[in-house]
């Protein structure tokens, strides 16, 4: 089935799941969460945000538009009075300690008078983020935006109950997801292996080892074969032959990615696929239902009481580490993977971790800069950045475009500037010229080339 075929079925199931499920959210005429001073209730098909719809992410179906007067002070200790669906309460916060003077605040707490509640905020000079949780619902509170959209001068927001209520149709269609998956499990990305054709410094790759070897098999068995990409498995009971599971794609990525690698005398370039939706089609409903009995989808329902379990004891944390990495790299945009590990003190493992699900919901974009990966908040990108940063990733075109962003140069300048031969550089110049990413211009005899893009 194709991919078109396929999102049409998964667009069918959702429909189906929607209409399925309780309603999961007070009344719009109810405000949900609102702090001290006054709090402006929008309706959703309000004109006044009708343009910040498409802001909201997807999943979220019911939600209210909110602004806000004033903050919460950045104290030790704060008491804050609030409103939480449609009663008067107080939270009472405590700050967590933090080393970098970053203007970026986590608050850990709980609603007075409620042993079960817990709440989590993230403050900074942008506004406020984070959820409110008890027993029986959690309310979540989020900025329109990468930026932080504003609405009459003042930060809109989006407020949304996160939990819902279970409906027997919800069981059956989550069980049969997890039956699904788990027998006929779909790859969530790929690591792509190209063999490259030019000359490449020596000292920019790394010789594979024996250890190597024994460390990634599936990699060396994808080099030996000829195979031109792996795929990986995120879920599901199996890993299925020639693929890897997500542990092993992120030490292998981390090592290797954008990077050259030598195995038995020839080169290959390491790349991070693009982030497949999944999907459900019939090929993998029947290869599902052929395999397994009856008895998986009692199985499968343990592991998923079982997972949800301990989702939900770790996910105040997880949430809290994704909202502070979403936010460090709003107000540092450009900040590498380094960075922000020196900057939140969070370990290497657990920072990539956070930063592939921030880029998979769009919260936050990748671009390659050289051999390294800069991070920005999310924002449209266009063909051409796509190509423009498809040349950093390479050596020579990298340096090319390095110097042409001092000024046009010749051929002669250019060949003394990257110290790259002259027929390397007609034939990068060439093929970028191809792309629009230079232009060539003649001028008094003399051939210029110069950056198409003058903003990069």
């Amino acid at each position: 089935m194709d991919r078109k075929n396929r999102r049409f079925l998964g667009a069918v199931l959702l429909l189906l799941l929607i209409l399925g499920t309780a309603g999961c959210i007070a009344e719009d005429s109810e405000v949900l969460f609102s702090l001290p001073g006054e709090t402006t209730l929008y309706a959703k098909d309000d004109k006044a945000v009708s343009d910040f719809v498409p802001y909201i992410p997807r999943g979220v179906h019911s939600y209210q538009f909110l602004t806000f007067d004033t903050l919460p002070p950045h104290d030790d200790i704060i008491s804050l009075p609030i409103i939480f669906l449609g009663e008067e309460r107080t939270a009472v916060l405590e700050k967590q300690p933090d080393s970098i003077d970053d203007g970026i605040d986590s608050y850990y707490g709980y609603l007075e008078g409620d042993a079960d509640s817990y709440i989590i905020f993230v403050l900074s000079e942008r506004g406020i983020r984070g959820t409110v949780d008890t027993k029986d619902v959690s309310i979540c509170i989020s900025s329109v935006g990468s930026y932080g959209k504003t609405l009459n001068g003042k930060p809109l927001y989006y407020v949304y109950d996160q939990k819902k209520q279970t409906t027997p149709f919800e069981i059956a269609f989550a069980l049969f997801l997890m039956y699904v998956n788990a027998v006929s499990p779909s790859s969530s990305t790929d690591i792509l292996i190209s063999e490259v054709l030019e000359t490449v410094d020596e000292a920019d790759v790394i010789v594979l080892t024996d250890e190597d070897l024994k460390e990634y098999p599936v990699l060396l068995r994808a080099l030996k074969s000829g195979t031109s990409s792996i795929p990986v498995y995120d879920s599901g009971l199996y890993v299925p032959f020639g693929g890897i599971s997500g542990s092993e794609y992120f030490r292998i990525m981390e090592k290797f990615e954008n990077r050259y690698v030598s195995f038995e005398g020839t080169v290959y370039l390491i790349l991070n696929g693009p982030v497949s939706s999944g999907g459900i089609g019939w090929d993998n409903v029947v290869s599902a239902l052929a395999k397994t009995a009856g008895v998986l989808v009692f199985a499968s329902a343990v592991v998923l009481v079982t997972v949800n379990f301990f989702r939900s004891v770790s996910s105040a944390a997880s949430d809290s580490k994704s909202m502070q990495i979403q936010l460090y790299i709003e107000e540092n945009p450009g900040v590498g993977e380094s960075d922000i590990v020196k900057g939140l003190g969070y370990s290497r493992g657990s920072t990539v971790h956070q930063l592939k699900k921030l880029i998979r919901d769009k919260r936050v974009l990748e671009k390659p800069y050289h051999k390294t990966v800069r991070y920005y908040p999310a924002e449209s990108r266009t063909r051409e950045d796509d190509v423009f940063d498809a040349a950093l990733r390479r050596e020579k075109p990298a340096a090319i475009l390095s110097a042409l962003q001092k000024h046009p140069m010749t051929l002669s300048e250019l060949e003394r500037e990257t110290d790259i031969s002259r027929y390397s550089l007609r034939w990068h110049l060439s093929r970028m010229e191809e792309n629009g990413i230079i232009l060539r211009k003649e001028e008094a005899g003399r051939v210029f080339y110069s950056l198409s893009k003058e903003e990069k």
